[in-house]
């Protein structure tokens, strides 16, 4: 009885697993809790000095670990550390991976680095349209590719590359070179006015929404808010030649709209799954890689459905958008709320 149980704690003591799970380290150290690295060193677990049978096989487990601390498109940089390389270099590649394409930025122009933490730039203007959700880097040591763990992009950068961005305005009526063309105008207590108002301006805002006009501050057609008033209107007024007063220019998310304020298809107050939607974020960058302007999604541009169009609200007193003329053409990016 006494013989099987020493042959049974010998057996258990010789099939210790190893913790080593790099190459060439298979039964090493399986005496000394496994195989660790430490301050870039390959040894045993518990301090002891790996066996020379053991570096002769090439047992390494300083072999590179790293990982993704952050990543922003707007201030443009992935911040990466890189650890347990034993003093080893190689270089380093950042992957974005999207629905269809994977875009890899070479950091340092692929020449090699060592252990440390660097922030890598990306070339956005490079970077092809598609949805991307998550983020890898890859350390190429002599020992083995690296890979860090997935970083996850929430929201996901939407690259909508290079876009068209033109301009909209809205309409001043002391810009406008028309004929007095007969319109109505109300309050909020539906108090009718019958008046005349530029014919050109009258147009421009029937086809834009709103307008600057000289007597009566910022108007609306009435044809955007057709319920207003509906059981108030005098003979001779309707919906189409009626126009209403309100205090602030707002788009159809019903935020005033700034300078930074954009137009996008389809309406983004409609949509809640698919993008704009409305407060999105837009990053329009230079060819040069510079950030031109952050932007957000504010009202609906029912032109822009080609999905390279971005119609871009400004304060150019004009007429009307066609006398304001466009942004530019720029690498664009929805990156969210």
């Amino acid at each position: 009885m006494l013989r099987i149980v020493i042959f049974i704690l010998w057996f258990i003591t010789v099939v210790h697993v190893s913790k080593a799970s790099a190459a060439n380290c298979d039964g090493c150290c399986s005496y000394h809790e496994g195989v660790c690295c430490s301050n870039g060193i390959t040894a045993c677990c518990d301090g002891t000095v790996l066996s020379q049978t053991c570096i002769q096989n090439g047992c390494d487990m300083c072999t590179g670990s790293l990982i993704i601390n952050n990543a922003d498109l707007i201030t443009n940089h992935i911040d990466v550390t890189l650890s347990n390389a034993g003093g080893k270099s190689g270089p380093l590649d950042i992957q974005l991976r999207g629905t269809t394409n994977t875009y890899t930025e070479h950091f340092n122009g692929g020449s090699a680095v060592g252990e440390g933490t660097y922030s890598v730039v990306l070339t956005r203007p490079s970077i092809p349209e598609d949805k991307y959700d998550r983020i890898v880097a890859i350390w190429k040591l002599s020992t083995g590719d690296a890979d860090s763990p997935s970083y996850s992009l929430s929201p996901a950068w939407r690259v909508l590359g290079i876009v068209r961005h033109t301009q909209y305005n809205t309409p001043v009526e002391s810009a406008c070179t028309g004929t007095p063309q007969t319109a109505w105008v109300f309050d909020d207590d539906c108090n009718f006015t019958q008046t005349t108002l530029d014919s050109e301006f009258y147009y421009q805002v029937k086809m834009n929404g709103t307008g600057d006009s000289n007597n009566y501050g910022i108007i609306k057609s009435a044809v955007t808010n057709k319920k207003k008033c509906s059981d108030g209107y005098p003979q001779g007024a309707s919906t189409t030649n009626s126009f209403f007063m309100v205090d602030i220019v707002t788009g159809c998310c019903n935020t005033q709209l700034t300078e930074s304020s954009q137009a996008g298809y389809p309406n983004p107050k409609l949509t809640s799954t698919v993008t704009p939607k409305c407060g999105d974020r837009t990053l329009l960058i230079e060819s040069d890689n510079s950030n031109r302007a952050e932007k957000s999604i504010a009202d609906y541009c029912p032109d822009c459905r080609d999905g390279h169009h971005i119609d871009n609200y400004t304060y150019n007193q004009a007429c009307s958008a066609h006398q304001v003329g466009s942004l530019g053409d720029f690498w664009t990016a929805n990156v969210g709320l």
